[in-house]
């Protein structure tokens, strides 16, 4: 009983606005929780949510660059925030030369395909679980960023990233006759601010599907480090880096 009193008192100590702002949350989370169990024997649907690392090289135009600069972070911790399976990241976890990086996923259901060890079930604008400052990097193909509001999503992984720290994730562009092409547009735009008003030295490339129409766009994003003072070409140098090894990603190579 002393627990429900507390809690409410909490809850009532918020302001409206704030009150608002979880409800839409809360909102949001069940919504996908629904679509995701409507579909999860869906075969069409679980190609996307087991998605292999061959396309995860292909969605994050490589990961080479990426992976070398989690590999020297103080906190080697990177999360794959909507990460289906996460059949991508267990194949990074047995490769001995990240063997140092704690690969971990984060997905909003609980269902028999998860094969990485360490998952947790929880939302993007909560990621219950987590501390602040305690990732070293966040990745994302085509996860809550192309489902949820933007703005709780991208405060709440800057939030739980050290400085210094990584994220890199997808978001589509564009797909001929798609009737949310707009609304694609505005979620590009969404992100791009957030780097900016977040002072995080980001750079993108844009790529198209192979084989089909439409097209993508990849942002990688480096946390503002206190007290520096120009961190400008750390994320275009990864990015250039990560573009080279795509081919490598695509293929299945992998180095020892």
């Amino acid at each position: 009983m002393k627990v429900h009193t507390e809690s409410w008192r909490k809850q009532l100590s918020r302001s409206p606005e704030e009150r608002e702002r979880r409800n839409a949350i809360a909102r949001n989370v069940r919504s996908l929780r629904r679509f995701e169990r409507k579909h999860v024997l869906h075969t069409d649907y679980n190609e996307k949510r087991s998605r292999p690392l061959s396309e995860y090289g292909l969605y994050l135009a490589g990961l080479e660059g990426t992976l070398a600069y989690v590999n020297r972070l103080p906190i080697r911790r990177m999360v794959d925030v909507g990460a289906g399976t996460g059949r991508a990241f267990l194949k990074l976890s047995r490769t001995p030369k990240y063997r140092r990086i704690a690969f971990e996923g984060v997905g909003i259901v609980q269902e028999p395909g998860i094969v990485l060890p360490k998952y947790h079930i929880t939302s993007a604008q909560v990621m219950r679980g987590f501390q602040e400052k305690s990732v070293g990097a966040v990745l994302s193909v085509f996860g809550p960023t192309h489902y949820c509001p933007i703005p709780p999503v991208m405060d709440k992984l800057h939030a739980l990233l050290i400085p210094g720290g990584l994220i890199k994730l997808v978001v589509m562009k564009y797909v001929p006759g798609h009737a949310l092409n707009d609304e694609q547009k505005e979620r590009v735009k969404a992100v791009t601010h957030f780097f900016r008003s977040h002072h995080y030295d980001f750079a993108y490339c844009d790529g198209a599907h192979a084989g089909r129409t439409g097209s993508f766009r990849t942002f990688l994003g480096i946390k503002r480090r206190q007290g520096a003072r120009d961190q400008k070409s750390i994320a275009a140098k990864i990015m250039r880096h990560d573009l080279k090894s795509v081919r490598k990603f695509t293929r299945g190579y992998l180095p020892r």
